[in-house]
């Protein structure tokens, strides 16, 4: 038998496999730093379309467009945003995700009218109280915040049991790899999963009807071949991808914002042969995987560090050859 373990962070069948295989501690979670792990995040309802702005000439919201909202609130623990995704129809509610380190002012309303104080306060350009009830207001007061986790994959992908009952297991999703929603990869990731396992059936079946369980467990193992470094290099990409997007440290995301230019919009563009855009722009490319958007990402950081040192050098002997 063929058991998928899809169920989640905190997977079952992960455990179970752990039971099962010769070195448990190799289906232990490996996780990563991010900084976006452990920020709190809630959602509030909004209309379908809602104003923009004020005023007789304001645009309404469409619902094929993403919107990121700011606030000019100085104090970051009071300062909001709200970001939208788009929804594929135009007449279906949209949520606005509120997205916050854990002292922030927000987790500390008590109801309906305290939130919409707190969002007349950042965004007064936008008419909250036309767009946002009190219910609903009160309903995210209420509503109990969820948390980023923190990048991380299971080194193991399967495992078989031979012992008075035949049965293999392999794990798709966020039960094989679990991350921050930076960059949008948690359902890519997974049917890429299920797309590499359809594929080392087909491999190891020959195309023939039935699946024996020597074909399972060969089929299994081969999908731990192609996929475990497929999660370590998504999860690594994780650390670095876009993890300042939240507006949670400013002055870093301002470094991380002139890395990105420089990767994407100089360097790439003047010699594309020598360095590749950001991983974030390279993950847009359906024909790379995440191994080769990894290794890209680390080979454009290595040839930067070495010209880095060349100017170094350069700099400081022409200094030197000046003073002498």
């Amino acid at each position: 038998d063929l058991i998928v373990g899809a169920d989640g962070l905190n997977s079952e069948v992960r455990k179970v496999c752990s039971q099962w295989s010769s070195d448990p501690t190799s289906f232990d979670p490996v996780q990563m730093a991010s900084p976006s792990t452990g920020l709190q995040y809630k959602m509030i309802k909004l209309p379908p379309k809602f104003p923009l702005g004020r005023g007789e000439k304001v645009k309404y919201s469409e619902g094929t467009q993403a919107y990121a909202i700011y606030s000019n609130v100085k104090d970051s623990k009071r300062r909001g945003k709200l970001g939208l995704l788009p929804v594929a129809q135009e007449d279906a509610p949209r949520t606005a995700n509120v997205i916050q380190k854990d002292d922030h002012m927000v987790w500390k309303l008590n109801d309906g009218g305290e939130v919409l104080e707190w969002l007349e306060e950042n965004f007064p350009h936008i008419p909250v109280r036309d767009i946002v009830s009190e219910e609903e207001a009160d309903a995210f007061a209420k509503e109990r915040e969820g948390r980023f986790p923190a990048p991380q994959y299971s080194p193991r992908c399967q495992v078989s049991c031979g012992d008075g009952v035949r049965g293999t297991c392999v794990l798709v999703g966020d039960s094989l790899h679990a991350f921050p929603p930076d960059l949008g990869q948690g359902v890519n990731a997974a049917l890429e999963d299920i797309c590499d396992l359809e594929d080392a059936f087909s491999i190891e079946s020959g195309g023939a009807a039935g699946d024996s369980p020597d074909i399972i467990k060969n089929a299994a193992t081969r999908y731990e071949e192609i996929r475990a470094p497929e999660a370590k290099s998504l999860v690594q990409i994780m650390q670095v991808g876009w993890p300042y997007q939240y507006g949670q440290d400013r002055f870093r995301e301002k470094f991380w914002m002139i890395n990105f230019v420089l990767r994407t919009f100089i360097l790439n563009k003047i010699l594309p042969f020598l360095f590749n855009p950001a991983a974030v722009i390279m993950l847009q490319d359906s024909r790379l995987r995440y191994s080769e958007v990894w290794r890209r990402a680390q080979q454009t950081t290595r040839r930067l560090i070495a010209c880095l040192a060349a100017s170094s050098i350069f700099l400081y002997l022409r200094l030197v050859s000046g003073v002498l």
